[in-house]
């Protein structure tokens, strides 16, 4: 309406919204009332399935506690559906194998799957783990944190190499860097530091790197600052395809939903689940557009 943030209590507009809202107490109960037509409604559709892989993370919020975030995926006429379990609050501090245990526990009961469930994908976290480990079904590992975790390997052995990249990155974040670009109309933007959970921060800082190689040889020749070493610039020329062709294929590998992936791997291995043929069909129904 205004393009302001409706958190300014005075806002006219949060009180024309609010104007046509019930009290707390029945804008609750009524959420409540919506929630329950929702679990059922799936609980309906669940039914129709024989076999149910499931998906947990911790989600966070920037100002309220950490969540179990919890998704299934299932099998029906060669193709897969998808359907947010719930989002179970951790009030917390230290989320134990326990605590992933029940709240997981909580968040199924109401549906009534558990004896349908082959699966469970997750990270490779230890309190995951243990918490699973309660459960009569398998615990699947995410493919793309296994992934990650290759790419950390190859990062943590050429140390050397990815922390000049890491320097030189902090050069480019600058104020004096950014500046000389813009007074030279330089194209350059902001380049990301490296995060070991963030998939794709290494390839970005690679990229950043490798599209601003003038401006960063000419900013440094123009202040007296060393330059940059040919090897350097060699090791980037040959690390930007190879990272993202590592983005591509974890694009492709969470392109549909948090552990998915996991799920039609193990139902190539488990023939029992639905056959190769369906597999198949399956996989390319999904993945044919990748």
């Amino acid at each position: 309406m205004n393009g302001l943030p409706l958190r300014l209590i005075e806002d006219e507009n949060l009180k024309l919204i609010s104007s046509n809202l019930k009290n707390r107490k029945a804008l609750s109960q009524y959420c409540q009332t919506v929630s329950s037509k929702i679990i059922d409604l799936i609980t309906k559709e669940l039914n129709h399935f024989k076999f149910i892989c499931i998906s947990i993370d911790e989600w966070k919020d920037k100002a309220l506690p950490s969540y179990l975030g919890v998704t299934a995926q299932a099998v029906s006429n060669n193709r897969l559906s998808f359907y947010t379990l719930g989002m179970k609050p951790i009030i917390v501090e230290s989320i134990s194998g326990e605590v992933i245990y029940q709240s997981l526990k909580e968040v199924l009961d109401p549906y009534k799957i558990e004896g349908k469930i082959i699966g469970c994908v997750t990270d490779s976290g230890s309190n995951m783990i243990l918490g699973i480990s309660k459960f009569p079904f398998q615990r699947l590992p995410c493919i793309c944190h296994l992934f990650n975790n290759l790419l950390r390997a190859f990062i943590v052995s050429h140390k050397k190499c990815f922390q000049d990249l890491e320097n030189l990155q902090n050069e480019c974040s600058t104020s004096k860097f950014r500046a000389y670009c813009v007074s030279k109309n330089a194209p350059c933007k902001s380049i990301p530091s490296y995060c070991q959970v963030r998939w794709y921060s290494m390839c970005r800082l690679i990229d950043g790197l490798y599209r601003n190689k003038h401006p960063i040889i000419e900013f440094r020749t123009k202040y007296g600052i060393e330059a940059v070493s040919p090897l350097l610039w060699e090791d980037i020329d040959i690390l930007n395809p190879v990272f993202k062709k590592a983005t591509e294929i974890i694009q492709i590998l969470e392109s549909d939903s948090f552990g998915t992936i996991s799920y039609v791997l193990k139902s190539i291995l488990d023939k029992h689940v639905w056959g190769i043929k369906d597999t198949a069909k399956v996989m390319h129904f999904h993945y044919d557009s990748q």
